[in-house]
């Protein structure tokens, strides 16, 4: 009870009055043995800038009995910001607290009229359905543990996304059975898994291998001297975080009117792709990216993509070429808080130095092209 106390008052202290800290704050003090409102109120300091406080929080949150589903969900995120992959076994938690409901329709069909696999079983003569759920992002991080599954079971069905379809399909060939998502299930199956539940049968991630794309020529591939970066500013809106996670194209405009010795390349897709009619600088690509396996092509000719944290990182990270991955300051529990990332080696992490300061992470920005160039 005194080290909850005594973080509600350094964080009373230390930050800002607002009715979210007043709340939080309060939760603490009425609920003192539920993790939940400590790990609430950490997200609240890293969102205001204090890591310092959001590490006191999250450590008193940690040593309390965690009981309930949506107490340990909230524990496998925070494990996994400080990178413990334990984390991921907390995160499966997800399946029973509407948090991270996000399954699809098929859930319900499958979890009552078929059965879910537990990484443990013995799966050589059964046919092992994974469906790669949330985003294209996830899916294109998930893929890693894909190849490791394909011995261990007597097929695999795969379900993606229906633009990663051609792309996933490239890359795992005739070893798996590629569907895209639509409204009904494979007819025959003997078990289920969610993409997002294989980390937590591993103790680790598999060796990285760099995914494949096509061998197409496009415009970037010129015999120019310049360094060819491709960029991307801004998420999928209509995800609700799409404003914490993007950027204006403009921030970006001290390196796109400086750097002569760089060739810039559109990368945007969706509503946002507009705001670069306003940037002669930037190039667009000499097609439409139809599917993920057109952006793959396009992207494996440039030196490097610079994005925001959207699909395209993931994509541009899976295949091996250097990214710079521009990241708010309280970025997602995936990046960690340091500078790289053991998902994808080619990846370097460029968070805000300070809540909302987009300026601040382009300097860094600027920086380290000059020393990929």
């Amino acid at each position: 009870m005194i080290a909850h106390l005594s973080i509600v008052d350094a964080v009373r202290h230390d930050l800002d009055p607002s009715d979210g800290l007043e709340l939080r704050a309060a939760f603490v003090e009425r609920e003192p043995t539920n993790p939940v409102a400590l790990y609430k109120l950490a997200s609240f300091c890293r969102r205001s800038g204090r890591l310092d406080l959001w590490r006191g929080a999250v450590q008193v949150a940690l040593s309390l009995n965690h009981l309930t589903h949506e107490q340990i969900y909230y524990r496998g995120k925070a494990k996994l910001l400080l990178d413990d992959w334990s984390g991921w076994a907390d995160l499966e938690a997800r399946h029973f607290h509407f948090l991270d409901s996000e399954h699809s329709d098929y859930a319900p069909a499958l979890r009552w009229r078929h059965k879910a696999w537990n990484g443990r079983e013995d799966i050589r003569d059964k046919v092992l359905l994974v469906y790669l759920e949330k985003g294209f992002g996830d899916g294109i991080q998930m893929l890693r543990f894909v190849p490791p599954l394909i011995p261990r079971a007597r097929h695999v069905i795969l379900m993606v996304r229906s633009g990663l379809a051609s792309f996933v399909q490239l890359n795992l060939g005739n070893s798996v059975t590629v569907l895209p998502r639509g409204k009904d299930l494979p007819p025959t199956f003997d078990r289920y898994v969610w993409s997002m539940s294989l980390p937590s049968f591993a103790t680790g991630l598999p060796r990285f291998e760099p995914l494949r794309a096509p061998d197409r020529a496009f415009k970037c591939a010129s015999t120019s001297r310049r360094q060819r970066v491709g960029i991307c500013w801004a998420g999928d809106p209509k995800l609700g975080h799409d404003e914490v996670r993007s950027m204006p194209l403009a921030a970006l405009e001290p390196l796109l009117t400086r750097h002569n010795d760089v060739e810039w390349f559109s990368l945007q897709v969706g509503p946002r792709e507009r705001e670069v009619c306003d940037f002669p600088a930037v190039e667009r690509a000499s097609l439409a990216f139809d599917s993920f396996l057109d952006t793959a092509a396009f992207v494996l000719q440039l030196d490097c993509v610079v994005s925001v944290d959207t699909s395209v990182c993931h994509l541009a990270g899976s295949l091996g070429i250097p990214t710079l991955l521009l990241l708010p300051y309280a970025s997602e529990w995936r990046w960690g808080l340091t500078s790289t990332t053991s998902w994808y080696p080619s990846m370097r992490l460029v968070h805000q130095p300070r809540p909302g300061d987009w300026k601040g992470a382009v300097r860094v920005l600027g920086s380290l092209l000059a020393a990929y160039a």
